[in-house]
């Protein structure tokens, strides 16, 4: 259900680089280019921006210039109905969310602090679904953010995850034509997305996992 471009591999030096899901938020169908928070992975932000030129994108460079941390679709998120979502307090700053808000037209941008060392990207305790519901992992938020997300999402369109599920990456998945791919799921969260009308594939990221990453991390929709 999606056509996949493969990135060229590039020198040791940048071993995050397989993490493309960092390199831009694609909004309104331009690409908003990441400023790497640590210094390790800066230079790939070159890299991201000539692949998402070669692909068709819109890049916009207002990030790089400003210097401002943001990484792109691992921190901003868009949720059905209510807007695009960005998490910031480990890789991302609050300033990028301003910066975001002037140069987006129509669209909300809501902040929300992420609180747990563990889980330092949106994107892996965070995955809104093309139903309008998001697997989420309450406990990676303060009490603040948290009733912030419950009340964006409401009683039904919550998926929460547990501690078990969490650490699993469950909420690092991608969704493709209705099937939802992630490392792996639990008997309950698959119970769960069926009802849904979602198919859940479990595919082995565990080599990823060691770096941080699963599914979602390792990938960036350009549509």
């Amino acid at each position: 259900g999606a056509t996949l471009d493969v990135m060229t591999s590039q020198p040791p030096e940048l071993p995050d680089l397989v993490f493309t899901a960092n390199a831009a938020a694609i909004v309104q169908r331009r690409a908003f280019l990441s400023w790497f928070a640590k210094p390790e992975r800066q230079a790939e932000h070159v890299l991201f921006g000539d692949a998402l030129r070669k692909a068709g994108c819109n890049v916009d460079l207002h990030f790089v210039d400003a210097r401002i941390p943001f990484e792109g679709a691992g921190d901003a998120l868009l949720l059905e109905g209510a807007g695009l979502v960005l998490g910031w307090g480990f890789r991302t700053e609050h300033a990028a969310a301003d910066a975001l808000v002037q140069r987006l037209h129509g669209l909300r941008v809501r902040a929300v602090r992420l609180g747990n060392p563990h889980f330092y990207h949106l994107d892996t305790c965070f995955c809104p679904l093309s139903d309008g519901s998001a697997l989420w992992y309450p406990d990676a938020f303060g009490p603040d953010d948290r009733r912030v997300l419950s009340g964006l999402l409401g009683p039904s369109r919550g998926i929460a995850v547990t501690a078990d599920e969490a650490n699993e990456f469950a909420c690092n998945a991608v969704e493709a034509e209705g099937r939802v791919f992630a490392h792996r799921w639990s008997v309950r969260l698959q119970r769960i997305l069926a009802a849904r009308g979602f198919e859940a594939i479990a595919t082995d990221l565990s080599e990823f996992i060691k770096a941080g990453g699963a599914a979602k991390c390792l990938t960036l929709r350009l549509d």
